[in-house]
């Protein structure tokens, strides 16, 4: 664990979304549309990252769960024997 009580997995968590959002804002300074063109992509972006996220936290779940039976199966066996 690093010193400020995050895990490296939560940095690199923190590191992606805050270097996400600082690309999303330059690139909203620099990209020649619209508003409402940009408004678009906007929402866009948004949708297919409430998408992933979901995806992800999904199968992260899903391991969890997988994860969890092994164990039960694993302490009753030891627990019969």
């Amino acid at each position: 664990m690093s010193g400020n009580g995050h895990s490296g997995g939560t940095n690199t968590i923190l590191g992606v979304l805050l270097g996400g959002a600082i690309g999303a804002g330059l690139a909203l300074m620099y990209a020649p549309a619209s508003g409402k063109e940009t408004r678009k992509h906007i929402r866009d972006g948004a949708e297919r990252a409430k998408n992933w996220t979901k995806e992800e936290y999904e199968a992260a779940m899903e391991e969890i769960e997988e994860r969890l039976e092994a164990m039960k199966s694993s302490v009753n066996a030891k627990w019969r024997s």
